[in-house]
């Protein structure tokens, strides 16, 4: 799809090298010669934030050329010939799906003993392309179980399985694993929920969706620090990045889709993954000077994620307009009303630290955190300065 790009005669966004250039099965706006092109608006969700899916009344569902297809999945992760024919685009137009999400679970000691065992609540939604609840005029069944990643099988959770039945209307439903305290230090563990033999009007959904268990068997101490791993996402053709800590970084590096679209930053010449230097390091819990980051993933540009302050955070969730641009990835209950910070760093007024500064991506509105030499070298390359606009001091590390 070629739709309002904005290249000149000096910074084309499509070069052409001199030889013929035939397109196909495309859309282009202005119309180009070649067979089954289109001058169509592709109907994208939200072109103004830069969300380019298509909706449902998109001329490009289902227009494509399969034959040119080599991936089997979309930009975005999902199935990638939904129909029969592929989609025009980046984006496999697919509605209604099932989503799952991410919980994240607290489990602390008491006097030196475990606390009452605690709960992992999944979410399972029947949503549109959009991200917006999609009820259905039938019944939806899927199937559910649990499976073990750094969490072990009972011992640091219950195994789960079962069905979920959504009456025709119902597009919510949540499925609850006990998650068990013991004795043992084993720091921040992960587990799976799985979802399987979708029945009823859905085309595809999400496999599964991750629980993480932090500071399980153990009471913090304010001293406790984790390294944050910087991984850049490769759909895009300038910088994006996450911060993951190690469990989140072996577990994306060991994940066959998820390798392939994050790449992990801070590998020295003739290393290996394993030799990848930390980007920062922050503090697990509150305490002095030490104030809490929450990580929220962005739904205008899939894929990409911000870490805010409590401020910044409150601001983003009572304003209309961005809150609908954010989702929370720290729920720790069904109600969705405790959100758990990611991790604690040093608020700017302190003397200690290094300081971190936040820049804003002018090309696809995503955010890059970088430490002083990073920031300095921005600031002199006049290629980088250019697309990376500097938001000033964020944060500063341990």
């Amino acid at each position: 799809i070629f739709w309002d790009n904005e290249g000149t005669s000096d910074s084309a966004q499509i070069f052409n090298d001199g030889e013929n250039t035939i397109v196909r099965n495309s859309i282009v706006e202005g119309g180009f010669p070649g067979q089954e092109n289109l001058d169509v608006d592709p109907v994208f969700v939200d072109q103004e934030t830069g969300d380019l899916r298509i909706r449902a009344t998109s001329p490009a569902i289902n227009e494509g050329l399969n034959d040119v297809v080599i991936e089997e999945e979309d930009i975005a992760g999902r199935e990638r010939i939904v129909g029969g024919t592929v989609d025009i685009g980046a984006y496999e137009f697919s509605e209604p799906y099932l989503s799952i999400s991410d919980p994240k679970v607290i489990v602390r000691t008491v006097s030196g003993e475990p606390d009452e065992d605690s709960e992992a609540v999944f979410t399972v939604r029947i949503v549109d392309t959009a991200g917006e609840v999609a009820a259905q005029d039938s019944e939806v069944t899927v199937e559910y179980s649990t499976s073990a990643n750094t969490a072990v099988e009972e011992n640091d959770y219950v195994a789960t399985t079962g069905t979920l039945t959504f009456a025709a209307g119902e597009t919510s439903k949540t499925v609850t694993v006990p998650v068990l305290s013991n004795t043992a230090n084993e720091g921040t563990e992960t587990f799976f929920l799985n979802l399987s033999n979708v029945t009823g009007n859905i085309r595809d959904f999400d496999l599964r969706g991750t629980a993480t268990v932090t500071n399980d068997d153990i009471e913090p101490s304010e001293d406790e620090t984790i390294e944050l791993f910087r991984f850049r996402n490769t759909n895009f053709d300038t910088g994006t990045y996450v911060f993951v800590g190690a469990a989140e970084r072996d577990f994306i590096l060991n994940d066959e889709n998820l390798s392939r679209t994050f790449a992990l930053d801070g590998i020295p010449p003739g290393g290996e993954s394993e030799d990848a230097n930390p980007a920062f390091v922050a503090s697990t819990t509150g305490g002095d000077d030490l104030i809490p980051f929450y990580r929220l993933e962005s739904l205008a540009v899939p894929g990409t994620f911000l870490f805010v302050s409590t401020a910044e955070y409150e601001f983003i969730f009572d304003d209309e307009v961005q809150s609908q641009q954010w989702r929370q990835q720290g729920f720790a209950d069904e109600e969705e009303t405790q959100d758990i910070p990611e991790f604690y760093l040093l608020d700017n007024s302190v003397g200690a630290g290094t300081q971190f500064n936040r820049f804003q991506n002018t090309q696809n509105d995503t955010f890059l955190y970088a430490g002083s030499a990073e920031t300095e070298a921005i600031k002199d390359d006049p290629n980088l300065s250019g697309l990376f606009l500097n938001q000033g001091e964020a944060f500063k590390s341990l």
